[in-house]
């Protein structure tokens, strides 16, 4: 039996020239939304469940969105030309 550990970091993504001051809704994968709660809601923002976390930066490109931010990794950014507004914004910083 073998086990890897993976640290999960979930970054804030928009797209390029928004700031968090203009979001108002963040888009993730409902266990992604879940572990970012209380980063969410302390920031007044209404979470919307999308089916995956890479795809909901994609979205927000595609969308051309300044209202709505993506919760997901950091080579989502790369992959998708967003920038990360924040990064390691889990509650919890022991998220394996």
């Amino acid at each position: 039996v073998a086990e890897t550990q993976l640290r999960v970091r979930h970054c804030l993504l928009a797209n390029q020239g928004v700031t968090k001051g203009d979001i108002q809704k963040v888009m993730s994968h409902p266990q992604a939304l879940a572990q970012c709660d209380n980063y969410i809601r302390n920031n007044g923002w209404m979470p919307e469940a999308f089916h995956d976390t890479a795809a909901s930066g994609q979205k927000i490109l595609e969308e051309r969105s300044k209202e709505v931010a993506a919760i997901a990794s950091s080579r989502a950014a790369d992959v998708f030309g967003l920038q990360i507004l924040e990064q390691g914004i889990e509650d919890c910083d022991n998220n394996y």
